[in-house]
C-alpha cells in the first residue's frame, strides 16, 4: 500500500496534512522501545502530534492485545486498514455529536463485506502506549472484546484530546470476525516502519 493512501486513512482522525512536511527529530536507538516483533518509536520526539504518533499508537495498541491473546492461548488479530476507517469515523462523529459511548457504526462503506460478528471499545484519557493493559484490560466489558475467540481484525483511531498532551488521547477500536478468504492482504497491510525517523 502506498504511503499516500496509508497517510490519507489516518487524516480522517483529523490530522491535519500539513504536518507531513515537517522537519521531525531524529530518533536514536536508546529512544525506540521494541513491542513483540513491531518497533515502535517514542511519541514523545516532536512536541506536537501527527500522523507518525497515530501509526506508532496503533501499532502499540495491535501489539499489546495480541499480546494479552497470546497469553490465554488466542490467535493474533490482523491489522485491518478499513477498520482503521470505520474506527476513525466512529471518532469524528463522537467529536461532532458529544457522543460518549461506541458508535456501533458497521454499516459504513468503510466496512469489508463478509464480516460474522463486529464490536468497539473506547476510551479517553490514555496513553496509546497502555490504554489496552493499564485500562481497558481492567474492565470486563472491554476485556471480553480483547480476547474474544470469535475476531480476527482489528482497526484503531486516536487522537489527542489537546495537540501538545500525548499522555491524554481518545481511541476508538473496532473488532471483527471475517472468515477465510473474504479480506485482502491489502486491507492487512501494516502502516510503513516508522523508525528510524
Amino acid at each position: 500500500m502506498k504511503l499516500s493512501k496509508i497517510a490519507t486513512t489516518f487524516a480522517m482522525g483529523s490530522i491535519a496534512l500539513g504536518v507531513f512536511g515537517a522537519a521531525p527529530a531524529q530518533a536514536t536507538p536508546s529512544q525506540t522501545e521494541k513491542t513483540g516483533d513491531i518497533a515502535i518509536s517514542p511519541m514523545w520526539w516532536n512536541p506536537e502530534w501527527d500522523y507518525r504518533d497515530t501509526i506508532n499508537g496503533q501499532m502499540a495498541m495491535l501489539s499489546q492485545i495480541n499480546a494479552q491473546r497470546e497469553a490465554a492461548g488466542l490467535p493474533a488479530l490482523k491489522y485491518s486498514n478499513s477498520l482503521n476507517s470505520v474506527s476513525s469515523e466512529c471518532l469524528n462523529l463522537r467529536a461532532a455529536s458529544g457522543l460518549e459511548y461506541s458508535c456501533y457504526n458497521f454499516n459504513s462503506p468503510s466496512m469489508l463485506k463478509g464480516w460474522k460478528s463486529a464490536s468497539q471499545s473506547t476510551s479517553f484519557g490514555v496513553s496509546a502506549y497502555d490504554a489496552v493493559d493499564n485500562k481497558l484490560m481492567k474492565r470486563t466489558s472491554e476485556r471480553a472484546k480483547i480476547l474474544d475467540p470469535k475476531y480476527t481484525h482489528v482497526g484503531f483511531a486516536l487522537r489527542p484530546v489537546d495537540p501538545l498532551d500525548k499522555s491524554n488521547v481518545q481511541i476508538v477500536i473496532t473488532y471483527a470476525a471475517y472468515p477465510g478468504g473474504t479480506t485482502s492482504a491489502e486491507d492487512e497491510e501494516l502502516p510503513p516502519t516508522m523508525f528510524p525517523m
